[in-house]
């Protein structure tokens, strides 16, 4: 047996660091220009579209199938650089930071299992994996460098805090459907 399945989900998936090098909060290195310590990044993928061709074998009540497609999502980066100064103090100069969104591309594979309860009923039980491949992201916008110059933020030289990066997705869904046929 054979099919295809379009799916789309809107996801509330939103994770919050901070670039650090342990876990405490350490002063700009001597020489150094920003600590790299200060920077609270924020991202979530807002939703997923899989597109998807199964292919199954019916034994009696039971359809057993893998399946395989493109999957696509709505990630979203923001970042805030607190600019903590060169003592390590943070004194609420929240000036920096930005945010960027793209979609990213990929493709699902899975297996699943659905047992037919009665003609109108069934029960179902899938695991599908999705990759979401890198894409270039830029979350830039207003802010400054901490030169070292001074103690405080922005006592050097300022410029656009830019980050440019490629992140990468790589998600393990397993549903349970119970499914009603008209």
């Amino acid at each position: 047996m054979y099919g295809g399945e379009v799916s789309y989900s809107m996801l509330s998936g939103s994770h919050q660091d901070w670039t650090k090098a342990d876990d405490k909060r350490q002063p700009i290195p001597p020489g150094g220009i920003v600590s790299g310590q200060d920077d609270i990044f924020s991202s979530d993928l807002k939703s997923l579209a899989l597109l998807s061709g199964r292919l199954g074998k019916k034994i009696d009540k039971l359809l057993i199938y893998g399946r395989a497609g493109l999957a696509v999502g709505d990630y979203h980066l923001a970042v805030l650089d607190k600019n903590v100064a060169r003592n390590g103090s943070n004194t609420g100069n929240n000036t920096g930071g930005g945010s960027d969104r793209v979609w990213l591309t990929g493709y699902s594979v899975g297996v699943g299992g659905e047992y037919l309860l009665d003609e109108s009923w069934s029960v179902g039980l899938e695991y599908n994996y999705v990759r979401l491949n890198a894409a270039n992201i830029n979350a830039g916008g207003t802010g400054c460098y901490n030169t070292g110059a001074g103690t405080l933020p922005c006592s050097g030289v300022t410029g656009p805090v830019t980050y440019n990066m490629r992140p990468e997705i790589a998600l393990r869904l397993v549903a349970l459907h119970v499914s009603y046929r008209f």
